[in-house]
């Protein structure tokens, strides 16, 4: 298997995955992330 992709990618037909995480990714995931977080303090507190 590791051998016939790398064959694809070497003839181009498969090149990489995923586009790298950009600013506004990161924003989303932070703001995700606080939220998720302010959630479960306040589920403790009960």
């Amino acid at each position: 298997m590791r051998d016939l992709l790398s064959e694809l990618r070497d003839g181009g037909l498969m090149t990489g995955g995923p586009p790298a995480f950009g600013k506004k990714d990161c924003q989303a995931f932070a703001d995700q992330l606080d939220r998720f977080l302010i959630r479960r303090l306040k589920e403790e507190r009960f």
